[in-house]
């Protein structure tokens, strides 16, 4: 294959006329497109590297974590009725003063359902937080929550990204 390649980038380098003395800028861009195409046909088709695996799972997780480890007061904030278990899909407007909140509510909610509802719990009870002193709980909390937040700008800009990449094609690739 290497052998073809050399074969016609000497056969392009014998059509090109003779340089001049003052050389311009741009003046040999037409050359270097061509020579780039020729080379990237050359190596084969490109290929983008997989994406890492979704961590979605551990994003739950971490969000669980801080949910379970949160006071009272927060948790009855997300319950819309109690005994029919059913939560506020979206921030109530009774909540003021926190307008950032809107973005971070969707995955505070299915945190809440899934503690409520003791879904993917085990490894989160193992932990005993429940047991740990006040001021080695406060401690625990204020690590958790900023985990959670830094998971949360971790996914986003992931998710951001993730569609940016899929715009790849190969022609876009290989355009200079």
């Amino acid at each position: 294959m290497s052998g073809r390649v050399l074969h016609l980038v000497i056969l392009v380098l014998m059509h090109i006329t003779k340089a001049r003395a003052a050389v311009e800028a741009r003046d040999n861009a037409e050359i270097f497109s061509a020579l780039c195409e020729l080379m990237a046909l050359a190596d084969g088709p490109s290929t983008l590297p997989p994406l890492a695996a979704d961590s979605s799972a551990e994003y739950d997780k971490i969000q669980r974590l801080n949910t379970y480890t949160a006071d009272t007061k927060w948790l009855k904030m997300f319950v819309e009725d109690a005994n029919k278990k059913t939560y506020h899909r979206t921030k109530p407007q009774t909540i003021s003063g926190h307008d950032d909140w809107d973005k971070y509510w969707t995955h505070w909610i299915k945190a809440v359902t899934e503690v409520h509802e003791g879904t993917n719990m085990e490894d989160i009870k193992n932990l005993k937080t429940r047991s740990m002193p006040k001021a080695q709980l406060l401690a625990f909390q204020t690590e958790v929550r900023k985990a959670a937040e830094t998971a949360f700008q971790l996914k986003t800009t992931r998710d951001n990204l993730v569609s940016q990449i899929n715009q790849f094609t190969e022609e876009l690739i290989k355009k200079p």
